[in-house]
C-alpha cells in the first residue's frame, strides 16, 4: 500500500475541528486517517493529541510540528479564526505527556526477551499516551495488553495504533487502581516525569499524605513507579524508562531501595537523552517482589552492595568491584562530620523584602561583608543589612565568623570547590559553611589548620570521585553530603605533601579509579 501523504494526520484533525469535533474526535480521525501505519498513529497522531484547539490567529501555514508560519512557507494553509492544534507547554509539563521514541520502545521491550517464559498474566503500561510501548510489545506478538492514561484524545490514538489492546481512562496515582482485576505479570512503563514545581500543591500534598515516605522535591516518576510495581504479581517482570534523577537524586532513594531491596533489578542501560523531556534515562529491567543475589546489570554490583553505599545510586558506570573502594575509604570510621559543622548560608531574600533591599555593593553602617557563589567566582564583595525577617532562612550569625570553609553548593564536574575565609563573611545558600565545632581543637591556629587540610581534601580530585559513587552523579552539594566524606586517619595533623589515597590505604590503581568516576 502506497504511503499517505505525510500531512494526512494533521489534514485530517483540521478537518474534524472545523466540523466542530473536539479534540478527542480530531485526534481520533488523525489517528484513523493513517492507520495502515501504526507508528505514524503513535508518532503523529499521537503528538496531535497531546495539542489544544484555538483558533487560528491569522492566514498562515501549519508546519508539521505545529508552528503557524507565513502563508508561503510550506505546510498545510490554514485561515485566521480556523481552529488549529497547539502545543501547551506548560500543559504538557503537568501531565508529563512525553510519548516514548520508536528505537527506545522496541529497545525496552526488548530486555524481555529470554526472561517472559515462566510469566502469566496480563501486560500492562499504566501510562501509556498514544500506545509507542504497547505497539512495541504487540509487534513481538506478546500480550493481553492493557493500557491506562489519564488523557482521553491519547487513548484514542492509542486504540487505532494497538486496536487489540484493552485502553481504560484511569489514573496511576489513584487510589485503589486495579485492587479488583488480575495482577499484570509484565509491566511495561514510561512514567510521566513531572518536575515538583509543575506538580499542582494538592496533587504533592494528598501523595505525601498517603505516602510518608516521599521526601524533597521528588518529581511525580518517583510515587508512579513505586505503585505500578505494587500492582505486578510476585515473579512477574518490570520494564522500565527510568530518569536519571531518580536513580541518583536523594529524592529518589525510596524508590532505589525498593528496587534492590524488595524486587530484583538485573538490567540496565547506559543513560541516554530523552528527547523533549529536560532528562537523561536508563532502561532497567526488575524481576517484581523477587529479590536476587547476582549483579544488577552486567558487570556491575549485586543490589546489597549498592545498599550499602550512602545514596544507594543506581548508574550504569558503576562496577562489581567499587562500592568496595568506598567502604576502604571508610574504614577509619570518621567524617568530617564528627569535628565540624556544616551548614548552608542566609536565604538573603523572602516574602519581607528582597535582595535589592538586603544587599549594597558598598559598605555601610549596620551591614556585613557577604559572599554567594557567584561572588566568589567574581572576586567581589558585597554588604548585607542582616535582618531575620526579612529572609526565609536566616540562619545564626555565629555560623559566620572567623575562619570556616566556604564550599559551592554548584560545582564542576569532577571538582569541589572550597574557598578558606578567615573573617567574619556572612555567606549565602549557594555556599555551604564549615566551621570548627566548639572545643574540639585545642587551640584557634590548630583548628584554622585544621580548615588548611579540610580544603587540601577536598580539592583532591579523589574527593569527587567517592562522592559520586556514594551518592550518584549529580551538581548539588547538601550539607549531609559534605558531613558524611570520610576523614583519613592522621590527615589533619599531615604534612602538606602527604598522599590522600595513601591516607585512605588506597593503592594508585584504585585511586585512579575514584578519581576517574568524577569525571563527566
Amino acid at each position: 500500500m502506497p504511503n499517505a501523504p505525510q500531512d494526512a494526520a494533521l489534514r485530517a484533525y483540521l478537518a474534524a475541528a472545523a466540523a466542530g469535533g473536539d479534540e478527542l474526535a480530531a485526534s481520533r480521525a488523525a489517528a484513523e486517517a493513517v492507520a495502515a501505519e501504526p507508528w505514524r498513529v503513535v508518532e503523529e497522531a499521537g503528538a496531535l493529541a497531546r495539542a489544544t484547539l484555538r483558533p487560528a490567529p491569522d492566514d498562515g501555514a501549519l508546519h508539521s510540528a505545529l508552528r503557524l508560519r507565513a502563508p508561503q512557507l510550506p505546510g498545510v494553509k490554514v485561515a485566521r479564526g480556523q481552529p488549529i492544534p497547539s502545543v501547551d507547554p506548560e500543559r504538557r509539563k503537568a501531565l508529563g505527556a512525553w510519548d516514548t521514541p520508536r528505537l527506545m520502545a522496541r529497545r525496552l521491550v526488548g530486555l524481555l526477551a529470554g526472561h517472559e517464559l515462566a510469566v502469566s498474566g496480563p501486560h500492562l503500561d499504566p501510562a501509556c499516551g498514544a500506545g509507542a510501548l504497547l505497539l512495541a510489545q504487540a509487534e513481538r506478538g506478546a500480550g493481553p495488553l492493557i493500557g491506562e492514561d489519564v488523557h482521553a484524545a491519547a487513548l484514542a490514538v492509542a486504540q487505532v495504533a494497538v486496536p487489540g489492546a484493552q485502553l481504560r481512562l484511569r489514573d496511576g496515582l489513584a487510589e485503589g487502581v486495579g485492587a479488583d482485576e488480575e495482577p499484570p505479570g509484565v509491566l511495561l512503563i514510561n512514567p510521566p516525569f513531572v518536575r515538583a514545581e509543575a506538580q499542582g500543591k494538592a496533587l504533592r500534598t494528598a501523595l505525601q499524605r498517603r505516602l510518608p515516605w516521599l521526601v524533597g522535591r521528588w518529581d511525580l516518576s518517583i510515587p508512579f513507579l513505586v505503585l505500578a510495581l505494587a500492582r505486578v504479581r510476585p515473579g512477574g517482570l518490570a520494564a522500565m524508562v527510568l530518569p536519571s534523577p531518580a536513580l541518583t537524586q536523594p529524592y529518589g532513594l525510596p524508590l532505589r531501595q525498593r528496587l534492590l531491596a524488595e524486587h530484583g533489578l538485573i538490567t540496565l542501560s547506559d543513560f541516554e537523552v530523552f528527547t523533549g523531556a529536560g532528562a537523561s534515562v536508563a532502561l532497567g529491567l526488575a524481576r517484581v517482589h523477587e529479590p536476587h543475589d547476582g549483579p544488577c546489570w552486567p558487570g556491575g554490583p549485586r543490589g546489597v552492595e549498592l545498599l550499602g553505599l550512602h545514596g544507594a545510586p543506581i548508574h550504569p558506570k558503576i562496577r562489581a568491584l567499587d562500592p568496595a573502594l568506598a567502604a576502604r575509604a571508610r574504614r577509619s570510621g570518621a567524617v568530617l562530620g564528627d569535628l565540624f559543622e556544616i551548614d548552608t548560608g542566609v536565604v538573603a531574600h523572602g516574602p519581607g523584602g528582597g535582595k535589592a533591599a538586603l544587599l549594597k555593593d558598598e559598605p555601610e553602617p549596620g551591614r556585613v561583608p557577604y559572599v554567594d557563589a557567584q561572588d566568589l567566582r567574581a572576586g567581589r564583595l558585597r554588604y548585607l543589612r542582616y535582618a531575620p525577617e526579612q529572609m526565609h532562612r536566616a540562619k545564626r550569625p555565629g555560623l559566620f565568623l572567623g575562619p570556616k570553609l566556604l564550599i559551592q553548593r554548584i560545582t564542576p564536574p569532577g571538582q569541589v570547590l572550597a574557598t578558606l575565609d578567615e573573617g567574619d563573611t556572612f555567606a549565602g545558600h549557594t555556599l555551604n559553611v564549615l566551621r570548627a565545632r566548639p572545643g574540639v581543637f585545642l587551640s584557634a591556629e590548630a583548628a584554622l589548620e585544621a580548615l588548611r587540610q579540610v580544603q587540601r581534601l577536598l580539592a583532591h580530585p579523589l574527593t569527587p570521585g567517592l562522592l559520586c559513587l556514594e551518592r550518584g552523579p549529580r551538581l548539588d552539594l547538601y550539607p549531609h553530603d559534605l558531613a558524611a566524606i570520610p576523614l583519613p586517619p592522621g590527615w589533619l595533623t599531615a604534612a602538606a605533601d602527604a598522599d590522600l589515597g595513601a591516607a585512605y590505604g588506597l593503592s594508585p590503581d584504585e585511586v585512579a579509579r575514584l578519581v576517574a568516576f568524577g569525571q563527566p
